[in-house]
Order: C-alpha cells, then structure tokens, then sequence
C-alpha cells in the first residue's frame, strides 16, 4: 500500500486552491512514473478534481464502476500487468465512509478480476 498527493508542491493560501496547469502537468509526470515504480493492482483516486486530471494517454479505459459518481475507471499497464483506477469523493469533501464502502469494494473486486487477466 502506498500513498502519494499527485501535486507535490503547495498550492498558495487557505482552503480549496487549484493547481496551476504546470503543477498539473508536473503531476501527471510523477503519476506515471509512481505507477511504474510501484506497480499497484489499484489506485483509489481520492478527488473528483484530480480524477478529470489524471493522464490517460497511456491508459486505457475499463469496466465501469456502478455507483460511482464517477463511474468509469481507467487501467494504467506496468511492468506487473496493470493497475485499475478509480475515483471517489475527497476526504475533505464530505466523504462518507459509509457511503462509499461498497463503492470501493466494487472497485477492488474490479482491480482483482483485471490482475487475474493479466497473470
């Protein structure tokens, strides 16, 4: 298990700052590379906003994801086979455990069948 902020920088002052479009960029750059080195099964996308920013032309799109706001999900290949992607409501954001257990379950059990493809 891993955890990384895809801008890996400060943003400027107080709450709810974008990321200027370099910093995006930069962070798409440095996701592609965590992939590669880390080689996970899943990444659990935490943010609506930085879910619509993550690369996808190297990816490929995956099985959708019911009950997701969000609900399609991308698969990024490595070395290992592949990790599946997906999106939920950031922490801060009124996150719900609750209300996105299943959500992520759904998403894991996804990611299961894509590594059992891969193998």
């Amino acid at each position: 298990m891993a955890f990384s902020n895809l801008i890996q920088q400060p943003v400027g002052y107080g709450s709810r700052r974008p990321p200027t479009a370099r910093m995006w960029e930069q962070g798409r750059f440095g996701f592609r590379r965590l992939v590669s080195h880390c080689k996970p099964d899943v990444v659990v996308v935490l943010g609506y906003r930085l879910w619509i920013h993550l690369p996808d032309e190297w990816g490929l799109q995956g099985p959708a994801l019911r009950g997701a706001r969000y609900d399609e999900t991308w698969i990024y290949p490595h070395e290992n086979g592949s990790a599946l992607a997906f999106a939920v409501k950031h922490p801060s954001a009124g996150f719900s455990g609750k209300r996105w257990h299943h959500v992520v379950r759904r998403g894991l059990a996804l990611a299961e069948r894509q590594s059992s493809r891969d193998a």
